[in-house]
Parts: structure tokens; C-alpha cells; sequence
């Protein structure tokens, strides 16, 4: 061989053994991973079974062998009771006494021969002659694993397709798949003259089990405006008989429907909400479950109604406030604070929920909670009327005048904002710094001067209006004139004039008749009389010519102040019985509106005795009727009984007609008017 084919040779024999050594060794990994890779978990053990008989099978060794046995006889006994002897009906056997009826006692002895087989297998049934052996796919924790069969004597099965039983089962092939843990009996199904015991085998390593939250807790549990966190403090993954699983995953918790997981056990909710947290163990079993935190409270109270009396030009109302604390999905919160009410945006704080006002304003309401939730509305109130009438005066005359002057009061009440006002009062002016008021809006003035006068309005608000009266002027010349004369001068007379109501009476002019009479022809001045005006009397001159009366002018003089003292005592007692009148139906109509808008609260004391507790008001409200009954009054009350008493006019008009009885602690009921309307109250 040459050196070049030596080589070759060498080199193909070093390729087969390196090529060899592969195969040897990817074989013998394949092995050791497979094994790695299952686990046995049984071996049974395959032994002989005989079977057969009468020469076939197991039993083909032939024995011959005699069997002796005694035959009885057949006949029965027969009592003969004049020699006291039994015999036998058949073989003529005797017996001494009553055998009746019995079977007779002789038999006799006959040999038979027989033949049979033994065992001639040679084989023992306690001696295993194979086994198959049971392994699973995984040691580790799985959700699923496999079963498989090996079997070292395929010739112990008929049918190598259906040659295992798993749980009195036939199978398909040599595998079988385990979804639970559990124990499983595996039945190898042998042919005749082959026998295997059951294998049971138990699976644990299967775990299917989601993890389960045993408990949590929260950073509070009381109400809070600020966020709260979960913490879980007690998760477990355990199987359904209590034993450990596979165990938590390294981020086991999804606070966000299983978009992103955490190994974090807590999670800080901001709002109430229902929170879904997803647990997982190392299998990727997940568990469900829901935490509801309903104990954050950010929403202030909830302003449910802000009530006063909306009636035109009021002189003061009551602003009362009506707020609960309700969150939006209806639940309720936290509760109001003790101090929860504020008139003035939060600055001030009261547990009194309504403010008295008496002039028009704007309010900033504002209640909170016991958190310090604030909620809060603006209302104006316009149609409070605290303003006195504007005031001003007229002249009559305006121009210079030697008096006197009538002053006439224009006054007008206004209200909110240059409204009309409520209206003057039915004795608006005052001239005597508000002594008396009268409904008269002129007074007269004799003299130049300062005067203060005072009108009021409905709700008595006032207004003073100070003026000055100047352009009266007294004639000095013709006195001067007189007193150079000789001859008395005339004097002026000034006509007795019935006072019209509300002015000023006229003076009676000083009586002349004993004056020395004269020759002098007298020629009265008169001063005529204006509508609504008073002339004053004329002043005494220096010197003074008696006027000269006839007895028939002093007959005049006493029948004209009779006849004016007669009017104006009529005048006065017509006054008088108007007055009383009006008064009268102002009292009826007052009573008729007690009646009409109160009620009688009664309180049970004994079996049918009532005592009075207090008086209730009659509300229309928003369409209905409402009675609001004051803790003052339930605070009097003995017993939770409580009886109301409409009046017959209340009855009569509103019969059938459901009325709302408001308690305190918000309690509530429907009544329909009547003589005794009994409700029983929460205490």
C-alpha cells in the first residue's frame, strides 16, 4: 500500500470513530436529560398466572386415583308400636322405639376410580417473570404533567395499543395526561396465564390553586380626605387541602387589571372606588379579588335648600339653611361639622343654621363637614325694605307773604335700590319729634322758622326732614301811620273760621263790646279765608276804637260758637266710633288668621289624658302645607305620643288634605287635619 493510500485510510478510520463517539455520546445525554427530565414513581411487578384444566393450560400431568364412598339407603323408617319397633320400608333394617318417618340408618360401601391433572407448567405464581414501571414527566410544580408506561414484557399483553387501565380506565397507548393531583391506579391488562397487581401512584406536584387573600388592611379606617392604601397583609398559596402550592410569584400583585404587576403589597387609592387586585403564583394561577374603599370623603356637604320669606318689601327675614352630607353615589359622608354653618364666606362658623337680616345684602354660604369639606353658594336678599321715605316740602305760598304759610310734606317711600318701597305708614308724619303721628301731610306756619318734621314707613322706618319756613314779613309802616293820627284806627277783624280736620283752630278775635262807643264810622278789615288755611289773629294796635255790638250781633256771636262746638263733638265721636270699628275687624281678622295657621301640640301622659305643650305654625310651602315642631317642644315631652289639634276652620277648609309634620332629627310625617291627629315620633 502506498503512502498516499495509507493516508486515506487512517484519516476515514479516525472520521468513523470520532463519528461513532458522537453518536455514543448524543445518545447517552439524551438518556441522562430524559431522566433528569421524568421521574419514576412505581414499579409492579408482572408474575405467571396458571391457568387451564383437564389437560390443557397448566394442567397436563394425568393422575389415576380410586375414591371409596358409602352409599345410603333410600328407604324410610316405619314405627310399629304393638312391638315398639321401627323398620325400614326398603331394605327391612330394624330399630328399637318410634323411628317414624326418618331415614334408614344402614349404607353401604362402593369404589370408584377417577382421573385428573395437575399442574405440569413447571412455573410459580410468586416468582415475577417482568414489571412495568410508571414515571411523570416533571418532579417540579406544573399546572399539568404525563404519565408514562414502560413495560419490560410486551409479550404479557394481547393488545399493545390498550395495554394499560388507569383508574379501571382503558387508555390509549402508554401515556396518560394528569390535569389534578390525586392518587391513580394503573392496571396492566395481561393476558391469560398473566397476572399484575394495581400500581397506585400519587400526584402532588400539581397545582392548578390560584393564591387566596387572606386578609388586608387600610391606613385608616376611619373617614378621611386624604388617600388611603390597601396593604395585603395575609396572602397564601395553598392547595385545596391546605398544603403549601408552588408559591407567590416574584411580582405577584396587579393593582391595574393585569396590565402591570408589582411586587408591592400596598396600593394608595385616591378616590372611593371598587378596586380589582389581581394575585398570581409562580404557575401564573390568579386569583380575583375586590376591595371597596368607601371611607374618603373630599366632597363638601351637600346645600340641599336655603329657605327665608320672599314676600316684597319684608322688614327683615330669616335666612335658614338646609344642608346634609350626601356623596355623589349617594352614601353618606363623614357628617356635618358641630360648628358647620358661615353667613360670611368662611370666616366665622356657627352650629346655628340660620341668620336673621334686616337689610338688603349679599351672603356668602358656606357649611363643611366634619373633614373641613367646604361647599359653599351666594344668594342675594333685595326685597328687605329698612329705608325711610324721601322727603321733601312744598310752600303754599311760595312767593313772600305776610303769612301764614302752608307747608305741605310730599313723601314717598323707597326701597331696595330706588324700588317703590312697602308704603307709608297709616299715620306717616310726626311734627312733634314723634310724640304723635298724624295722616295729615300739612301743617300751617305763622312765623318764619326751623322745623323738624319725621315721616315713617309701614315698617317704621323713619326719615327726619329738617326745613325753614322765611318768606314771611311782617308791615311795620302803618302802625306808625295810626299812631299819628288822630282818629283811632280801624281794627282788623278776623272771621271765626271752623277748623278743617288736621289743621290748626282760629283764634276768636278779641272782644270789643265794652269799648266807649264813638262816632267813627268803623270799616272791618277781613282777611280772606284760603282753602286749608288758618288766619292767625291780628295783632293789637296801639290805640284801639270799641267796636260797638248789638245785642242781637253777641246773640250771633254765642249760636256760631255753639254750633262750632256742637260739629266738632260730632265730628270726634264719628271719629271715635271709626276707630273702634276698624279696630274690631282688625282684631276678627287677626283671629280668623290664628285659626287658620296654628295648630295645638298635646303630649300623652296617661291612659287618655293629653297635656298642652305648645303651639305649632302652619307653613305653604312649594305647593304643600307643612307643620314645623320644635325641639323645644319634643324636648318637653314625656312620652313619643304626640296629638294635634287643628281648629274646625282649618278642618272645614282643608279636609283631606295631607299635611307634613317636620321633627327635629330630620324626622318626617303625613297627617290629615282633624280635631285629634295622633303621630308617635322616633326617640
Amino acid at each position: 500500500m502506498s503512502l498516499l493510500n495509507k493516508f486515506y485510510y487512517k484519516r476515514r478510520l479516525s472520521v468513523c470513530f470520532f463519528v461513532t463517539l458522537t453518536l455514543l455520546l448524543t445518545g447517552l445525554g439524551s438518556s441522562i436529560i430524559w431522566a433528569n427530565a421524568q421521574e419514576i414513581v412505581g414499579t409492579q411487578y408482572i408474575y405467571h398466572n396458571h391457568w387451564g384444566g383437564d389437560g390443557y393450560g397448566c394442567y397436563t400431568r394425568r393422575v389415576e386415583y380410586t375414591e371409596t364412598e358409602e352409599i345410603p339407603c333410600p328407604g324410610t323408617m316405619v314405627y310399629f308400636a304393638d312391638a315398639d319397633k321401627s323398620q325400614c320400608s326398603y331394605c327391612g333394617a330394624g330399630y328399637f322405639g318410634d323411628q317414624s318417618y326418618r331415614k334408614c340408618y344402614y349404607s353401604t360401601t362402593r369404589e370408584t376410580k377417577h382421573v385428573r391433572y395437575d399442574l405440569d407448567c413447571g412455573t410459580s405464581t410468586s416468582t415475577a417473570i417482568g414489571s412495568y414501571d410508571v414515571y411523570k414527566s416533571t418532579g417540579d410544580w406544573t399546572k399539568e404533567l404525563t404519565l408514562n408506561m414502560s413495560l419490560s414484557m410486551p409479550s404479557a399483553v394481547a393488545n399493545q395499543d390498550n395495554a394499560y387501565s388507569v383508574n379501571g380506565s382503558k387508555i390509549e397507548g402508554s401515556e396518560y395526561k394528569v390535569t389534578s393531583n390525586g392518587e391513580y391506579v394503573i392496571s396492566l391488562n395481561t393476558i391469560t396465564g398473566y397476572s399484575s397487581a394495581p400500581l397506585s401512584v400519587n400526584i402532588d406536584n400539581i397545582d392548578t390553586t390560584a393564591p387566596k387573600l387572606i386578609n388586608y388592611s387600610l391606613s385608616t379606617t376611619d373617614w378621611s380626605r386624604d388617600p388611603v392604601s390597601i396593604i395585603l397583609t395575609d396572602v397564601q398559596d395553598l392547595q385545596p387541602g391546605g398544603t403549601p402550592g408552588c408559591g407567590l410569584a416574584d411580582k405577584p400583585y396587579s393593582y391595574d387589571g393585569g396590565k402591570t404587576w408589582v411586587s408591592d403589597n400596598s396600593y394608595t387609592c385616591l378616590d372611593n372606588t371598587l378596586i380589582t387586585v389581581l394575585i398570581k403564583d409562580k404557575l401564573g394561577n390568579t386569583a380575583t379579588e375586590q376591595i371597596r374603599i368607601s371611607n374618603i370623603d373630599k366632597e363638601g356637604p351637600r346645600i340641599t335648600s336655603v329657605d327665608y320669606d320672599k314676600t316684597p318689601y319684608v322688614r327683615d327675614v330669616t335666612v335658614t339653611v338646609t344642608a346634609d352630607d350626601i356623596l355623589s353615589d349617594g352614601r353618606e359622608g363623614v357628617g356635618l361639622h358641630e360648628h358647620a354653618y358661615s353667613f360670611d364666606g368662611g370666616n366665622t362658623w356657627s352650629s346655628d343654621n340660620s341668620l336673621y337680616v334686616d337689610e338688603c345684602q349679599s351672603i356668602s354660604i358656606a357649611v363643611r363637614d366634619k373633614l373641613g369639606n367646604i361647599s359653599t353658594m351666594n344668594m342675594n336678599i333685595n326685597n328687605i325694605d329698612n329705608i325711610g321715605p324721601d322727603v321733601t316740602h312744598e310752600l303754599n305760598p311760595y312767593e313772600s307773604t305776610t303769612g301764614p304759610v302752608e307747608v305741605i310734606i310730599v313723601a314717598k317711600d323707597k326701597g331696595y335700590n330706588d324700588s317703590p318701597g312697602i308704603g307709608l305708614h297709616d299715620m306717616p308724619y310726626s311734627y312733634d319729634n314723634k310724640q304723635t303721628w298724624t295722616d295729615t301731610r300739612f301743617f300751617i306756619a305763622d312765623t318764619n322758622s326751623d322745623f323738624l318734621v319725621w315721616v315713617r314707613d309701614k315698617h317704621e322706618n323713619m326719615t327726619s326732614y329738617r326745613l325753614s319756613v322765611t318768606n314771611i314779613y311782617s308791615v311795620s309802616d302803618d302802625n306808625q301811620n295810626n299812631e299819628e293820627d288822630n282818629t283811632p284806627p280801624a281794627v282788623e277783624i278776623t272771621p271765626v273760621i271752623t277748623p278743617t280736620p288736621g289743621t290748626q283752630p282760629a283764634k276768636t278775635p278779641p272782644d270789643n263790646s265794652t269799648k266807649k262807643k264813638t262816632n267813627k264810622k268803623i270799616t272791618p278789615t277781613v282777611t280772606p279765608a284760603k282753602s286749608n288755611i288758618v288766619t292767625p289773629p291780628a295783632k293789637k294796635q296801639n290805640t284801639v276804637t270799641p267796636r260797638v255790638e248789638s245785642k242781637s250781633d253777641n246773640m250771633k256771636a254765642v249760636q256760631t260758637n255753639s254750633i262750632d262746638a256742637k260739629t266738632n263733638t260730632s265730628m270726634w265721636d264719628i271719629f271715635f266710633i271709626v276707630f273702634m270699628a276698624c279696630g274690631l275687624i282688625a282684631l276678627l281678622f287677626l283671629l280668623l288668621i290664628l285659626l287658620s295657621r296654628t295648630v295645638l301640640v298635646y303630649n300623652h301622659v296617661t291612659k287618655d289624658k293629653y297635656a298642652f305643650k305648645g303651639i305649632a305654625f302652619i307653613h305653604y310651602r312649594d305647593g304643600n302645607y307643612e307643620i314645623n315642631i320644635g325641639r323645644s317642644i319634643v324636648d318637653n315631652c314625656s312620652s313619643n305620643r304626640l296629638m294635634l289639634r287643628f281648629s274646625y276652620m282649618f278642618i272645614k277648609l282643608h279636609k283631606d288634605t295631607n299635611i307634613c309634620v317636620l321633627l327635629p332629627d330630620k324626622q318626617s310625617y303625613l297627617t290629615t287635619p282633624s280635631r285629634n291627629s295622633k303621630i308617635t315620633i322616633k326617640q
